[in-house]
C-alpha cells in the first residue's frame, strides 16, 4: 500500500470536507511458472534445418491478468544448425514484465 493522497474541499457555508484516498500500485512482475530448458538436437549431415517443438512457457500474476507480450519463435518453427535464443516476454496490466528464454542447439551429425 502506498501513501495516502489527501483531497480537501471547502464549500461556502458548509462544513469542511476531507477525504483520504489510498491506492495500491502493482510493482510485482509476473511469475514465470514454466520455462523450457535448453533444447539440443541433431540433424543428419546435409540437412539445413529442422522443425523443433516445445511446451510453451506460461506465467501468472498477482493481478490475475497476464498476457504474452511477445515471443521470438513458436513451437514447430524451423531452426538452422547452430545456437538460437528463444524468448518469451509476459506482462501484467501495470506494465511489469518477466522474461523466459532458452537456447536451441542444433548440430549436424
Amino acid at each position: 500500500m502506498h501513501p495516502a493522497v489527501t483531497a480537501e474541499a471547502s464549500l461556502v457555508n458548509i462544513s469542511f470536507i476531507k477525504c483520504l484516498l489510498y491506492f495500491a500500485v502493482d510493482e510485482a512482475p509476473p511469475e514465470i511458472l514454466f520455462c523450457p530448458d535448453d533444447i539440443r538436437d541433431t540433424i543428419e549431415m546435409g540437412e539445413e534445418n529442422t522443425s523443433i517443438s516445445w511446451i510453451e512457457p506460461h506465467a501468472a500474476d498477482n493481478s490475475q491478468h497476464v498476457i504474452m507480450l511477445s515471443q521470438t519463435h513458436t513451437p514447430g518453427d524451423y531452426f538452422m544448425v547452430g545456437k538460437t535464443r528463444v524468448e518469451y516476454i509476459f506482462a501484467d496490466g501495470s506494465r511489469n514484465s518477466a522474461k523466459c528464454d532458452f537456447d536451441v542447439f542444433l548440430v549436424s551429425g
